[in-house]
């Protein structure tokens, strides 16, 4: 019995001792990154060197693990806390909590390219890597961005930013662990970067200022200060092509209104006056776009089906603001005419009172005798909106808000704008029928360089179109 004790007390350590190792199965299984199954945004990522970091969208805590047998010890800076886990595939139990595995993705490398973002309560940051060794870093929140070097040796990331030095990082699927730090992938289609590109940049770092003008019709404008050139561009991916020259293709990155090309960063550059807006006819359809900001749309676009159709024309431009002739074709409608005006920058219809006080407009279609004798007899409108509710021009004219909407820039006459109306038929009847009337408005003071700008260029109804009737 003596003999037998002495055994026991013999192997009481050895076993604690075995007890204290951790489980192999586990202990290979764990590094990585575990999220909460149902929601991706927080987890644990667990390194091979002992340390770990808790994120819920941000990095909240972080340091160190130890595993002994299938209970996991953690340190942090919230304190220290165990409990006994298990890994089955894919699926990591914790006490009562379940985390899924987020799958490492790619060459660590190529899987690195492209723009990671980090938003918290304190910072909004954006990284964006190029093949060539080069980034765009940008600190949205101070509008600051600059081009800097990257290079990754192994698994450790190093910049040549201030306050970033060398870190190990890992990629899961769209997410980027970056010392303490989680980045999410900014996945920008290329449909996206196109319109991103749309407008003028101007750089000084090639030696002398450049700029660019790219257009939404894939046609591009440059100028170095003693010569113009223009030619063609489109995007393959993120690689910004020239004339279809291949051999000129350069991955480019836009953030914060910052353009990094080659290894030059360029600005917006402020556009003046009717530089500003640009508006083009394209294949059926009528382009535009704020040099500016870089918005652009397509104000009326070309959408044939087999028995209906539409037909668009350029009849004016006044500064932003576009006036198009519609023409309808075929379809269960009759074929009518009638006019829009939208806006270059924004792609929203403007009508007459987006313009004009309405008091002047209301006074101005009340001396049009067309429009007397649409309102019934017995009834005196006393502002713009009784007027369209009234007006009734029977199968000749279609009123109602045709009155404010279906309008374009004529002409200038005696200091005024003259303004023509387009109004289509009231019935199927009168099929086809367009009738056009005109008032005269004053010019509000921030139309008056717009529209004196038109008149001098010959961008109004009067010089396009005046055969639209």
């Amino acid at each position: 019995m003596r003999n037998t004790n002495f055994l026991l007390l013999l192997l009481v350590p050895v076993l604690l001792s075995c007890n204290r190792q951790p489980n192999p199965e586990l202990l290979a299984a764990l590094p990585g990154e575990w999220y909460f199954q149902g929601k991706p945004s927080a987890g644990y990522s667990f390194s091979a060197d002992g340390s770990f970091s808790f994120w819920d969208e941000e990095v909240i805590d972080a340091g160190s693990w130890t595993l002994r047998g299938k209970e996991i010890e953690c340190l942090g800076g919230d304190g220290a806390w165990s409990a006994r886990i298990d890994v089955e595939g894919d699926s990591l139990f914790w006490g009562r909590s379940v985390f899924v595995k987020a799958k490492a993705t790619g060459d660590l490398r190529e899987r690195l390219l492209g723009a990671w973002t980090r938003k918290t309560s304190t910072v909004d940051e954006t990284y964006e890597f190029f093949p060539d060794g080069q980034l765009l870093y940008t600190l949205n929140e101070e509008n600051y961005t600059r081009i800097g070097k990257w290079q990754l040796t192994g698994n450790e990331l190093e910049l040549d930013l201030p306050g970033r030095g060398p870190e190990p990082i890992r990629i899961y699927g769209n997410t980027l662990i970056w010392g303490l730090q989680r980045f999410s992938f900014e996945n920008t289609p290329p449909a996206n970067l196109s319109d991103q590109l749309v407008g003028r940049w101007y750089t000084d770092q090639l030696g002398q200022g450049v700029s660019f003008t790219f257009l939404p019709d894939g046609t591009f404008q440059s100028y170095d200060g003693r010569f113009e050139a223009g030619g063609s561009w489109k995007l393959s991916g993120r690689q910004l092509i020239l004339d279809d020259y291949e051999a000129s293709a350069t991955p480019i990155g836009i953030q914060n209104d910052m353009l990094k090309w080659g290894e030059a960063l360029y600005t917006r550059q402020e556009v003046e006056g009717d530089e500003r807006w640009w508006v083009k006819a394209v294949d059926g359809s009528i382009l535009s776009a704020d040099l500016q900001t870089g918005k652009n749309f397509i104000l009326a676009d070309d959408e044939r089906e087999e028995a209906y159709y539409q037909i668009y024309r350029l009849l004016a431009r006044v500064g932003p603001y576009v006036c198009i002739g519609v023409e309808t074709k075929g379809g269960t409608d009759p074929d009518t005419r009638y006019m829009r005006v939208m806006h270059a920058g924004k792609g929203d219809e403007v009508k007459l009172t987006d313009l004009f006080p309405a008091s002047e407009v209301f006074a101005a279609l009340m001396k049009v005798r067309r429009i007397q004798k649409a309102i019934p007899e017995g009834e005196t409108p006393a502002n713009l909106e009784e007027l369209i509710e009234l007006a009734d021009g029977g199968c000749a004219m279609h009123m109602g808000d045709n009155l404010v909407r279906s309008f374009a820039f004529y002409d200038l006459q005696d200091g005024k704008a003259s303004i023509r109306l387009g109004l289509p038929a009231g019935c199927p009847q009168e099929n086809g029928r367009f009738t056009v009337l005109g008032i005269y408005l004053k010019i509000p003071d921030d139309l008056k360089a717009p529209l004196n700008a038109a008149h001098k260029n010959k961008s109004l109804m009067s010089d396009w179109a005046a055969d639209f009737k």
